[in-house]
């Protein structure tokens, strides 16, 4: 009966909140437990006792035990007890990915410059778990509607194929935009 009664209450009060290893290693909760009703104990306080035996003055009162673990408490307003089990949670470290961080990384350079085959900036991802470069990564170029740039397979820097022209169609407000993919164990991260 408790564990269907346990089943019902967690069924009608479900919350997933998901937890991040490197914000929260173990989690403490309790659970309380307390009867919908009162519980009786026959003093009598409940509104109702309980004769033993025949005639006037026969015996009245029979007391009940308590359960045994966790911790007892009672409830501000009603006054009825309740159990409090203490419930600890160990988080299991799950890995991520690498990430580029910023998702969007602008590279300024200037149309005529001498930028052709030199390194104009680098990006490499990061590892969230511990925030440093991301290894045993490679980069690729996603999306390059022009073929303006190369990126280096291994440190992320990017370079000049030719010349920015300004007058490209594939310029929005002056801006050109290409994405660079992470790929790491057969997981893909965009850019």
């Amino acid at each position: 009966l408790l564990s269907e009664l346990l089943t019902f209450c967690f069924s009608q009060n479900v919350v997933f909140q998901p937890v991040d290893y490197e914000d929260i290693k173990n989690l403490e909760l309790g659970l309380a437990v307390r009867n919908k009703a009162p519980q009786f104990d026959g003093s009598g306080s409940n509104g109702a006792s309980i004769g033993f035996g025949g005639g006037a003055g026969g015996a009245t009162g029979a007391s009940g035990g308590s359960g045994t673990g966790g911790v007892s408490g009672t409830s501000g307003a009603s006054g009825t007890t309740f159990k409090t089990y203490p419930i600890k949670i160990t988080v299991k470290n799950q890995p991520e990915g690498p990430q580029f961080d910023p998702a969007v990384k602008a590279i300024p350079v200037i149309e005529g410059g001498d930028t052709v085959n030199k390194v104009i900036g680098r990006y490499p991802a990061t590892d969230k778990d511990t925030g440093k470069p991301a290894e045993n990564v490679r980069y690729v170029k996603g999306s390059d509607p022009h073929n303006w740039f190369t990126v280096d397979p291994e440190t992320a820097e990017i370079k000049l194929n030719k010349i920015p022209d300004r007058e490209s169609p594939f310029l929005v407000n002056g801006t050109y935009t290409a994405k660079i993919l992470c790929i790491t164990q057969g997981t893909v991260l965009l850019l």
